[in-house]
């Protein structure tokens, strides 16, 4: 039975639009729909992906695209296909379900449901018999004993309500003591190898790595510096980075971060551009500068609209020479390719990226990959860095050029307000620690376009934009990492505009996403969330929780502007999930990192006069993760600047916890002030 119409095809999403043709009668997700009513109509099956994701395409091929298998869903179902980056709110509540069922989650994510919305029943990829079976149990249970489905739906509902129980928070912040506890036992289970943490596949986890880069700078903290290293240079010299194009793909299906999932994400790229930034700042590593050089290339070449703005992904699939779409086929090598095409340069490139049984993947295809640093490989081949420099861009060039004419990947084109602030935000502490003006002008062009693309005539967000229209109104994931953007922007050009754009979303996020008597944010906007969506997302993930980061932004705006209301605030969020924050630390990174910053001093940075930007810019190059910067060449209204403009002087000021030190006027003493802080 051929469906009359298939909704997808009035989408803008891609993923919606790779599924615009299929037999099955798909609907786009609509929050109108679900009400709580005791009418029994046909269950909802809710499958949920992303247009770069492989299992999502093979899911796609073998079961929707399948007559059989569209005939059963359109006869006994309602079918609705949702674009997880569209709607992150959506998905966190059926992806918290599927675990609770299932113990694992992934994409695709399948889910029946009750007609409210209600899930009963969920799994990720299934072939079509296992699909097609699963389908017609649920059917025959719902139309035999339909209250066994009421009854598992509300089961699932109180165990989600049991995931963020704020009923009773502890009045107090968790002492330093124990947040260093919770902090080495997140090392519990780090490889000590390879780097990341002892499992497969390895995800980067950016919140992670954040976290062990603060830490890195305490001298009592020395492990966590090692596994932060280990794990950097682990990613760098693996497959999961592109070593000729630059770029992260989304995780590593093996602990030696060697073989990708070959999806490349710009939320993935946006946010380690920030970590490899910062690590550089600590450790001088050159291996850190060239990942994001590299990365920026990428995201400038493969990943940016001429008008401004980033899209959101490359897909993992491509066609190979066979004209067959396979995982991986735009970046993998044969033995023979590499031979014919790096001729003479092909004996040394073997050595250095294993064109051997370490580098072999499958089908005689190879990933690129090192186990040696450049220093190592230099001494055991008799070269000199600059001469392996030399080699290393003579490979890339020319294997560049070549795999530029294989089928590119599929481009998810669709650009994501929050995905945008984290690129913005990872070029802009690239800017900061490397000072390169070409950097600065794809920052500020990027965040005009931003501000043009996303907001509404009421300061409201948009979450996306693509083809010249903007639509999905922004969740709380837009709001705080927007904030956070313009709070680091701030930290890098003293434009005080930015710091005043932080404070009106901030205003703007308490208006959408909270309500009195709750301490953290919901994820969607309040005033027309249905009852499905009422929930507070508090886990990091690859993206750290969005109340985290809401909680940061609290904290450096109470302390720009002086509000000591939003600092409370922040405190209350951070007290709030303590107790989950020390059961699962792994989960709870980015609050553990605020958590332990709370347990310090902080740290003000303030300079005003005529030579404010240059000797600022001096300054931050010892800068550390938690120290607040403010700057200006007159007077300025700004809390921490206030009163502290002198004509024909430049003042640097050294204040901690709102006490400071007689202000400086030689540079070079205060720096060496800051390098013993």
């Amino acid at each position: 039975m051929k469906p009359q119409h298939n909704h997808l095809q009035h989408a803008l999403s891609p993923y919606l639009l790779q599924h615009a043709h299929h037999r099955v009668a798909w609907q786009q997700w609509d929050d109108n729909r679900f009400t709580f009513t005791n009418e029994q109509g046909p269950l909802l099956i809710i499958s949920i992906g992303y247009a770069a994701c492989h299992w999502c395409h093979v899911m796609a091929h073998e079961c929707f695209e399948d007559d059989e298998v569209a005939d059963y869903m359109n006869q006994h179902f309602i079918s609705i296909k949702v674009d997880r980056e569209e709607r992150p709110d959506v998905d966190h509540y059926y992806m918290q379900s599927l675990v609770m069922l299932t113990g694992q989650g992934g994409w695709p994510l399948n889910i029946i449901a009750l007609p409210d919305g209600r899930p009963v029943w969920g799994a990720t990829y299934l072939p079509k018999n296992q699909w097609l079976s699963a389908l017609m149990q649920l059917q025959k249970i719902y139309n035999a004993e339909p209250q066994r489905l009421t009854e598992q739906a509300q089961r699932i509902g109180e165990g989600l309500t049991s995931l963020v129980n704020l009923a009773a928070h502890p009045t107090e912040l968790i002492p330093q003591q124990n947040i260093r506890d919770h902090l080495y036992r997140i090392l519990l289970k780090a490889d000590p190898t390879y780097g990341g943490f002892d499992e497969a596949p390895k995800f980067m986890m950016p919140a992670q790595l954040d976290l062990f880069c603060a830490l890195a700078y305490e001298k009592e903290s020395s492990a966590f510096a090692e596994h932060l290293e280990k794990t950097l240079q682990g990613i760098a010299k693996g497959g999961v980075y592109d070593a000729l194009g630059g770029g992260f793909s989304r995780y590593s299906v093996d602990e030696r971060w060697h073989v990708p999932h070959f999806e490349k994400m710009a939320y993935d790229n946006g946010q380690l551009l920030h970590t490899y930034s910062w690590a550089y700042q600590k450790f001088k590593n050159p291996l850190y500068q060239d990942v994001v050089e590299e990365t920026i290339t990428f995201l400038i070449r493969d990943l940016r609209h001429e008008k401004g703005g980033f899209y959101s992904a490359l897909d993992a699939d491509s066609l190979n020479g066979k004209g067959v779409s396979k995982e991986g086929a735009y970046y993998v090598w044969e033995l023979k390719e590499l031979q014919t095409v790096l001729a003479d340069e092909f004996s040394l490139f073997k050595a250095y990226y294993n064109i051997n049984s370490k580098g072999l993947w499958e089908q005689d295809h190879y990933v690129l990959f090192r186990d040696l640093d450049d220093l190592s490989f230099c001494e055991q081949h008799g070269l000199t860095v600059i001469s392996l420099r030399e080699h290393k861009k003579k490979w890339k060039s020319i294997l560049l050029e070549y795999r530029n004419q294989r089928p590119a990947p599929q481009l998810d084109d669709k650009q994501i307000y929050a995905w945008n602030a984290l690129i913005v935000h990872g070029l802009t502490s690239a800017y900061r620690v490397f000072r390169k003006p070409e950097d600065r002008k794809t920052i500020l062009d990027t965040i005009v376009f931003m501000e043009d693309a996303f907001f509404d005539n009421e300061g409201k967000l948009f979450r996306i934009h693509k083809e010249g229209q903007s639509y999905t109104e922004g969740l709380l994931e837009d709001y705080a990492h927007g904030i956070r953007m313009y709070l680091n922007a701030y930290t890098a050009f003293f434009d005080a505009s930015f710091l005043e754009k932080a404070v009106q979303l901030t205003e703007k996020s308490f208006e959408l996403f909270s309500k009195t008597g709750v301490d953290l944010f919901y994820n969607t906007p309040q005033s027309n969330a249905s009852q499905l969506l009422e929930q507070l997302e508090i886990e990091d993930n690859v993206i750290p929780s969005s109340n985290a980061i809401m909680a940061e932004n609290l904290l450096a705006l109470s302390v720009y502007w002086n509000r000591p209301l939003w600092r409370e605030k922040a405190i209350r969020m951070v007290m709030a999930v303590q107790s989950q924050a020390a059961s699962y630390p792994r989960s709870y990174a980015y609050w553990l990192r605020i958590a332990y910053q709370l347990s310090q001093k902080a740290t003000e940075i303030v300079v005003v006069g005529e030579k404010a930007f240059s000797y600022i810019e001096s300054l931050q190059t010892y800068a550390q993760p938690h120290f607040y910067w403010a700057a200006s060449t007159k007077e300025s209204s700004l809390s921490l600047l206030k009163n502290r403009y002198v004509a024909g002087a430049t003042y640097i000021y050294h204040c901690s916890d709102k006490k400071c030190d007689l202000p400086e006027l030689e540079l070079e003493k205060a720096i060496e002030k800051l390098k013993n802080d």
